[in-house]
């Protein structure tokens, strides 16, 4: 049902398509949070852009607010390796993921799922998913198509926006030229 909606959906309303499947998929498989972050360009930082939870919490990284990768070193080096992050318990974690251990036992968390937004080679960021009940398994097949059906969208969505954004620098340009032209000649 979320792959037929998400495939139709105009690129503006990736975002809130997002929204709408990350409260479905947490709502059915009873997570208890959803997540989407995003990377810079350079991939030096990265950010929460989209977030569902069930029960309010005290989230470890705010909405949009730029992140260096070095607060989760270990998570931000596996997603942009393409690899898929999915551990029962924060003692499940190598001893190298240090801040991510921290950040999972100071959010009284149980198991996480991360899957790298992936597009063509590049990683756009990754979609996670938390909770504190046992982690089944048999949800990773299609977790993984999620992040795949989110990548491509935000994908879209980022090529529609710079699209848009070189239409508004043509006209700029066109409005300044015409300016010019119609200025009159020195005295």
């Amino acid at each position: 049902r979320i792959s037929r909606h998400f495939v139709g959906l105009p690129a503006a309303q990736v975002p809130q398509g997002i929204d709408s499947a990350l409260k479905s998929v947490v709502s059915a498989l009873v997570f208890e949070r959803a997540l989407v972050a995003l990377f810079s360009r350079d991939q030096s930082t990265f950010q929460i852009t989209r977030r569902y939870a069930v029960a309010s919490f005290d989230p470890v990284l705010a909405i949009d607010e730029p992140t260096p990768v070095s607060r989760m070193p270990w998570l931000a080096a596996q997603m942009l390796a393409r690899t898929v992050v999915v551990v029962s318990s924060p003692d499940e974690l190598p001893p190298e993921a240090l801040h991510e251990r921290e950040a999972l036992f100071r959010q009284n968390v149980a198991w996480v799922a991360y899957y790298p937004l992936d597009v063509g080679g590049t990683v756009l960021g990754a979609v996670g998913f938390l909770g504190r009940h046992q982690w089944k398994p048999d949800h990773g097949e299609g977790l993984l198509v999620l992040s795949q059906l989110f990548a491509s969208g935000l994908d879209r969505k980022r090529a529609d926006d710079e699209l848009r954004q070189t239409h508004r620098l043509t006209e700029l340009v066109g409005e300044v030229s015409r300016r010019f032209i119609d200025l009159p000649p020195p005295e």
